[in-house]
Formats: C-alpha cells, sequence, structure tokens
C-alpha cells in the first residue's frame, strides 16, 4: 500500500487493523497469542498492543515455516483448538471466531479465503507440516494448493466466508465502499484525511 501512498499512511492502516482484531480477540474467553517479526523489540510490541496476551517472536525462513513454527509453539503450550489469523483483514470479529473454532469441533480444518487467492484465517486441530510445505507464498495459488494438500491427505474441510485482504489502496478503497462497520470506516478515512489521502 505505501507505494500507491506513503509509509506513514499505510503504518497507521495496518496497525488500526491489527488493533481492530486484538479489540474482537479481547471479547472472547480464550488465549490470544501475538507472533511479531523476530527484528522487532519485545517490550515495544507489548506497549503497543498493552493487552494480556502471549508475545512472541515469529521463526522461519519464509511464511510457511513461520506458520507452522507458531502452531508447533501453541500446541506445545497445550492448546487444542488453534486459529492463525493475518493482522491485515480487516473484517476479522469475535463471531467468526467463535464459528471457526466451533466448526473445529466438527472438522480438521477450517480456512477463510481471502480475495487475493490466499487466505486470513486458517484452523487446525493437529499440526499437519505437509500444509505449509510446497506452497507457492504471495502468489495466487496458496489457497487452492492448500485446499489441494488437505484432500490429498483426506483431511476435512470447512471454508468459511471469503474476506477482503487489504494490501493495496485499490483493496482499501473497495472494502471502504462495500462495508457495513461504520465504527473502522470512520477509523480509516480520519487517517486518509489526516494524511492527505483521497480514498
Amino acid at each position: 500500500m505505501a507505494l500507491s501512498t506513503n509509509n506513514v499512511f499505510a503504518l497507521e492502516i495496518y496497525k488500526l487493523l491489527a488493533e481492530n482484531i486484538f479489540h474482537e480477540a479481547e471479547k472472547l474467553d480464550c488465549k490470544t497469542l501475538i507472533f511479531y517479526v523476530d527484528s522487532t523489540n519485545e517490550q515495544k510490541v507489548k506497549n503497543w498492543v498493552n493487552k494480556d496476551f502471549l508475545y512472541l517472536p515469529q521463526n522461519g525462513k519464509d511464511l510457511g515455516e513461520k506458520m507452522l513454527n507458531a502452531f508447533e509453539q501453541v500446541k506445545s503450550k497445550g492448546f487444542e483448538k488453534i486459529l492463525i489469523i493475518g493482522s491485515d483483514v480487516p473484517d476479522i470479529s469475535k463471531d467468526l471466531i467463535t464459528n471457526s473454532l466451533n466448526e473445529l469441533n466438527k472438522t480438521d480444518v477450517v480456512i477463510s479465503p481471502s480475495d487475493d487467492g490466499g487466505y486470513s484465517l486458517l484452523g487446525l486441530k493437529e499440526i499437519n507440516s505437509f500444509l505449509f510445505q510446497n506452497i507457492e507464498w504471495s502468489t495466487q495459488k496458496v489457497l487452492n494448493q492448500t485446499i489441494d494438500a488437505i484432500k490429498q491427505n483426506k483431511l476435512s474441510l470447512t471454508k468459511l466466508k471469503t474476506l477482503n485482504d487489504i494490501d493495496t489502496k485499490e483493496e482499501l478503497i473497495e472494502w471502504i465502499s462495500k462495508t457495513k462497520n461504520m465504527s473502522l470506516k470512520t477509523k480509516i478515512l480520519k487517517i486518509a484525511e489526516r494524511n492527505n489521502i483521497i480514498l
């Protein structure tokens, strides 16, 4: 997004989207873990989020390794149902998270596609490393390759609704034009006005 706007605006938007997820997660009776980029100072992350979550550094060479390692770390702490959620998805809600966890009572894998060919949310009960291997990350093939791996290994799958993944100014504009989340929309428009960005 920074390429078509500026770094300050992009950072403010992504912080807001992440904070929206933190707010929704805090409403739930479940534990939230924040996996931050390992070069980031943990205390700075804690000061920013300012919630009673667990904080752990990301570990891995690519997105697949980082997600697999995150799942394994969470599983090692004794959690039975685990969701990993992208931080740039404005429509993550308490109800979506609750529904995803409930679906894991009936299925092996829960996935919420994103509109760019990837996924915004992945839920597992068991750690299946093949879901994170031989995937062309950051391409439009991610979702289909992941679903192929699920089918080839005979796991059951529940697909939830497709969500917007905000990577560009154009995607943000499209989301604003369709959303019913007036509170988040208003905050985004205020950030845009403050940074002289037309949406």
